[in-house]
């Protein structure tokens, strides 16, 4: 469509020129076969299956974290599968379900999976991608996912019943990054292009483009409160992005190398960025100063994440660890190994009980915040 007016609260978007392709048939998604279903509770209303990339640190304090989920046991009980195996390739993006069930993941292998934690059973394929999928996001309310891939789209999936919605075409080049807004309207993705391109969540309509970086776009997140966007680049530097006036507000300099992850706190205070010169950043939201640089990683930091708290921060990095990391002072709490390649995914669960790692070695790991064990 163009020249469609698209209404979101505090703007007013006219479309721009794109293609979308609403999804028909059963030919986009596959669910997992040769496994007995049964009704499964919760948000979304996903069926779950019965079957089928140191030294000693101190404790890390979950005094005042509350599980959300009835999986949760004491650490010497662990019921949950630490290991999900199904991509035949690298798997390149994780993420969490708002409710804390499910893990959704992007392979090289072109597929996105649902997962269930309580069973580490894939509960449903994904497959339209024409090449390696390399980001996924969960909606907020758990009703769709979003995936980017090398094929220069953005798919949009009902996690319900796994079929693809819509095809967002407009990207030049490989989308890197997706990622909702927190009311749901809006889907921001990052791309090879230089691009940064936001999307209406439920028409697929394409309603605005930013530019201001020099070089591909690794990452993007939206603040708390929706009214900024981080990205992050291989022109190595992060900038802020007013949702209102969609333009850049701060241009966050000191990484030597492309950026490969950008992360807001909970609060929208602090920004978390990863690159490839080996550190994690830590910077002022509102005034883009830089207040910590974390250097413990041997190799490029591919993935960062904060704990739903705020206290903790996680990366993931090419020298095959994922570290964890107390937010507040820079100070290195743990280092989980157990990948046998590079990881470039990481992800906190809701109640910040267990942190998701995606690595090359095709594996997506889960890992217990408490003591660091997969």
């Amino acid at each position: 469509m163009i020249g469609s007016t698209v209404s979101v609260p505090g703007m007013e978007y006219r479309s721009l020129q794109t293609s979308t392709i609403p999804y028909h048939g059963d030919r986009g998604y596959q669910d997992t076969q040769d496994t007995r279903r049964r009704e499964y509770t919760g948000s979304p209303s996903l069926e779950e299956p019965s079957s089928e990339c140191s030294s000693s640190p101190p404790e890390l304090d979950h005094a005042q974290r509350k599980p959300s989920s009835q999986l949760r046991k004491s650490t010497n009980e662990m019921a949950l599968p630490f290991q999900l195996n199904g991509h035949s390739r690298a798997a390149c993006a994780v993420a969490f379900s708002p409710d804390g069930k499910f893990i959704a993941s992007g392979s090289d292998d072109k597929t996105v999976r649902i997962w269930v934690i309580a069973t580490g059973e894939t509960l449903r394929e994904l497959t339209g991608h024409s090449d390696a999928v390399w980001a996924v996001a969960f909606s907020m309310d758990g009703r769709l996912i979003a995936s980017g891939s090398r094929d220069n789209t953005v798919w949009i999936w009902d996690t319900t019943t796994g079929k693809g919605l819509r095809k967002l075409m407009g990207h030049s080049a490989w989308v890197n990054t997706v990622a909702f807004s927190p009311d749901n309207i809006l889907i921001a993705s990052g791309s090879r292009d230089t691009t940064i391109r936001l999307w209406d969540a439920a028409t697929g309509l394409l309603l605005q483009e930013l530019t201001g970086h020099s070089a591909w776009v690794h990452a993007v997140a939206f603040s708390p409160d929706g009214k900024l966007i981080a990205s992050g680049s291989l022109d190595k530097t992060v900038r802020i992005w007013d949702i209102t006036t969609l333009e850049t507000s701060r241009r966050l300099m000191g990484h030597s190398a492309r950026v490969w992850a950008v992360a807001f706190s909970p609060d929208g205070q602090l920004i978390a960025s990863g690159s490839r010169d080996k550190t994690v950043r830590l910077w002022d939201a509102a005034t883009g100063k830089p207040l910590r640089e974390l250097t413990s990683h041997s190799d490029w930091v591919r993935a960062v994440a904060f704990s739903p708290d705020g206290r903790l921060l996680v990366s993931g990095s090419e020298d095959k660890t994922v570290r964890i990391w107390d937010a507040a002072t820079g100070k290195a709490l743990r280092e989980l190994t157990g990948h046998s390649d590079s990881v470039g995914a990481v992800a906190f669960s809701p109640d910040g009980w267990l942190i998701a790692s995606g690595s090359r070695d095709t594996t997506v790991r889960l890992w217990d915040t408490a003591v660091g064990n997969t």
